[in-house]
């Protein structure tokens, strides 16, 4: 990037207004359009102006033949499925917000009840529910005419086919028959928010306090360590380590060897049985052979590879297969 020009236009670092769907920090230049993920081409937008809380009047025209909202899509990926919008509706509901802006100017929500006169005029002949027409163009003006699509009392909409001139015409005005928001404290941190009809559960201001306030509830207390941690949904009855380090080092215990004295760790199931280091400190400690037979210097053989026999049981052992042998023989 050098020059020390900036990779985008309107990406929000050089003081310029921001876009719906866009960048907003490099000014743009009056009549400027920006392309967008669908590869069309926005209006531009007149610059910030003072409005009131309450709303302004707004009339604005989209060229062009009107979109409709669609349902969500879904596919399977990995044996997984997902679900996804429309690329295309989302450019349809990011182009009614911007021609919105270009006429308004970038401005605070209205609070109080709005209006909303729309007229279709579609190219075709194609028959579509009218309501689909209307839910995204309220879509594309929640947050920006107004805070929650609730405060919308009115709607008036028509539907013109077969118009050589596509285009979607649009009245935004306020209305006085809506009940002032009312505000609430977050339960978390305690910052006061706006309730509207649609929203009048809530309890936090935003879901970064809600995710926040659902972890602290489940946080646990190790009980090796003492360390806090937030288990997974599904260890939540059981799990008392934050990790398997712990968990180990909890259910274990040291003790010295019966052979040699080297302290070892084991199970606390192990306790009560005898505890040795190694295979061969175990063998070393044994002083009887499995017949019952004591490991004297006299009676003890060590083989090549260093283990001990008893040489009473190895005796008996060659006289049994010489006698064998000779009984095969006859």
């Amino acid at each position: 990037m050098g020059g020390g020009r900036h990779p985008r236009r309107g990406c929000g670092r050089g003081g310029g207004p921001r876009l719906v769907g866009g960048c907003s920090c490099c000014p743009r230049v009056p009549g400027e359009a920006a392309v967008s993920a669908g590869k069309k081409r926005r209006p531009a937008v007149s610059p910030i102006v003072p409005d009131p809380v309450e709303g302004v009047e707004v009339k604005f025209v989209i060229p062009g033949d009107p979109a409709t909202k669609r349902r969500h899509r879904a596919a399977v990926r990995n044996g997984k499925i997902h679900t996804y919008s429309d690329p295309k509706m989302i450019a349809a509901q990011r182009n009614v917000s911007n021609h919105y802006l270009q006429e308004r100017g970038i401005g605070r929500p209205g609070t109080k009840g709005f209006g909303v006169e729309m007229h279709f005029y579609v190219g075709t002949k194609q028959r579509r529910d009218v309501d689909n027409y209307v839910k995204l163009v309220l879509d594309g003006l929640t947050g920006l005419a107004w805070v929650d699509d609730s405060q919308v009392t009115e709607i008036s909409a028509k539907v013109h086919h077969r118009s050589g001139n596509p285009r979607t015409e649009v009245h935004v005005y306020p209305t006085d028959d809506y009940p002032d928001p009312h505000g609430r404290d977050c339960v978390h941190c305690g910052t006061e928010f706006r309730i509207y009809n649609s929203t009048n559960s809530r309890k936090y201001c935003s879901k970064e306090c809600m995710v926040e306030a659902r972890m602290a509830r489940n946080v646990k207390a190790c009980e090796h360590c003492g360390e806090s941690f937030y288990p997974k949904p599904n260890q939540k009855a059981g799990l008392k380590h934050c990790s398997a380090e712990c968990r180990h080092a909890a259910n274990s215990v040291t003790t010295p060897c019966e052979g040699c004295g080297v302290l070892v760790t084991r199970p606390k199931s192990w306790v009560k049985k005898a505890v040795y280091c190694t295979k061969d400190c175990f063998n070393r400690s044994k002083t009887h052979c499995p017949q019952g037979h004591e490991y004297t210097d006299e009676n003890t053989y060590v083989c090549p590879q260093g283990r001990r026999n008893c040489r009473t049981c190895r005796t008996e052992a060659s006289r049994k297969r010489r006698a064998a042998t000779r009984k095969s023989q006859l």
